[in-house]
């Protein structure tokens, strides 16, 4: 089974960006955050600009969560497997 992979939320790149102002490094901030340091240096490259991190500006360009997806529906009676 693949490795499920979340977005950062709106209030954890507030968070970072706050703890980015404080002067932690990257490890700090993830593990305060409960992130992979991976993921937060991706976070902050892909989304620096002039003004430093913008966490407004991420979360509008991150992209929406699935809705609808039969990988997220729950099984029904008719999708178990039959009984041999």
């Amino acid at each position: 089974m693949g490795t499920n992979y979340n977005h950062l939320t709106l209030e954890e790149r507030c968070r970072l960006r706050g703890l980015m102002e404080m002067g932690l490094g990257v490890s700090e901030i993830a593990r305060r955050l409960g992130r992979h340091r991976g993921t937060i240096r991706r976070e902050v490259v892909r989304n620096r600009c002039v003004d430093g991190y913008r966490p407004d500006s991420a979360a509008r360009r991150a992209p929406p969560p699935p809705t609808g997806s039969s990988a997220c529906r729950p099984r029904s009676s008719d999708d178990a497997a039959p009984d041999w």
